[in-house]
């Protein structure tokens, strides 16, 4: 397939596969499709927020600050001492944590922990 160069705006991009072809390192293309992967996310976002105003922007916010909690609660599960606890102590206080996590009624944690089937 052969391209032709023309003056304006172009609507798709061929950086990364003109990359693979020229035999860039397997990393670097990765990396490049991960940090496009990212932009167009972030485009979308924006969009997002032009279109739908306060409602997104709240949704956005609830969700980094969810992912915060969520970072904030495996670094607790991580530090438990489970070799010195039996099964019975691990699930007491995994049920506190989380129960101390869905206190603080983000929205964003809220819909994942109703997707998650619950564990006696």
């Amino acid at each position: 397939m052969l391209y032709k160069v023309k003056p304006g705006v172009c609507d798709q991009s061929f950086g990364i596969h003109v990359a693979e072809l020229a035999c860039f390192p397997a990393e670097v293309v990765a990396a490049a499709k991960e940090k496009a992967s990212d932009l167009e996310e972030f485009q979308e976002l924006a969009a997002e927020e032009t279109e739908e105003g306060p409602e997104t922007k709240r949704r956005r916010t609830d969700k980094q600050v969810g992912e915060g909690l969520i970072m904030d609660f495996l670094e607790k599960v991580k530090s438990l001492p489970v070799s010195d606890m039996n099964d019975a102590e691990v699930k007491t206080e995994l049920r506190r944590m989380k129960e101390e996590l869905e206190a603080k009624n983000n929205s964003f944690i809220s819909e994942i922990l109703k997707r998650c089937v619950s564990v006696k």
